[in-house]
């Protein structure tokens, strides 16, 4: 089901505040440095926002058990954070602690591993920032 419509940052950012997560993936491998890819994710059961957002940022829609979820990484995840920032409440710290993790990745390649078991949590983020 594609609606037509539009959302707005506002609406996108209160979404995400209520039914999203921001996450840091932590990519370990044998005889490799770790490596780090910035995610953010939404679950809802009406596709239909979802595909909105899809629309606007890009990202990946699935179905996992009983809802569909959207999941934006790097980039995508990247540009979505920065557009509704000024309207975040709830995630408004994990956002901003994401950015500041992902602007200093930046000019490094990341290997983007979705499935990974890791993820870094918001205290190890405050912990790798202020290091």
């Amino acid at each position: 089901m594609i609606l037509k419509a539009q959302l707005s940052k506002e609406y996108i950012a209160g979404f995400l505040d209520g039914e999203g997560c921001i996450r840091i993936h932590i990519i370990r491998k044998k005889n490799s440095k770790d490596q780090y890819a910035l995610n953010v994710g939404f679950t809802q059961n009406n596709i239909g926002v979802l595909e909105l957002i899809q629309n606007t940022y890009g990202g990946r829609i699935y179905k996992d058990k009983n809802a569909h979820k959207l999941e934006l990484v790097c980039s995508k995840a990247d540009i979505l954070l920065r557009d509704i920032f000024p309207y975040l409440i709830v995630k408004k710290e994990e956002a901003r602690i994401a950015l500041e993790y992902r602007d200093e990745l930046k000019g490094k390649r990341n290997v983007i591993s979705l499935r990974h078991k890791y993820y870094l949590t918001l205290q190890d983020l405050k912990k790798g920032i202020a290091a």
